[in-house]
């Protein structure tokens, strides 16, 4: 026969394994349905913006696409992550418009 304190420890353990899991899976769903890129880097951003000063905000891009007007486009994503950043570029080589997802 199991004493009260094995069963006490395992019933212990099975919560704290439960609160374990629950606390790692609102971290991971924070991380995937949170924004793409902090609010503090967002505020930075304006139209007029050289390629070198998005790099010196949000580093390299995640992708980079020219269309066949010269508009350039960088994303700018997580991994695992719904939200992204995008940015476009005139043919200038200056920040003609961006979005993010929320």
């Amino acid at each position: 026969m199991i004493s009260r304190k094995t069963v006490y420890r395992i019933i212990i353990g099975a919560l704290a394994l439960i609160l374990f899991l629950g606390l790692c899976w609102t971290a991971f769903m924070a991380w995937v349905w949170g924004p793409a890129i902090p609010d503090r880097a967002l505020a930075k951003f304006h139209a007029g913006m050289t390629k070198d000063e998005v790099i010196a905000v949000m580093g390299e891009p995640k992708g980079v696409r020219t269309d066949k007007t010269g508009t350039e486009t960088w994303v700018y994503a997580r991994p695992l992550q719904w939200a992204c950043f995008i940015v476009e570029f005139n043919t200038n080589g200056t920040v003609e418009s961006f979005d993010h997802d929320e």
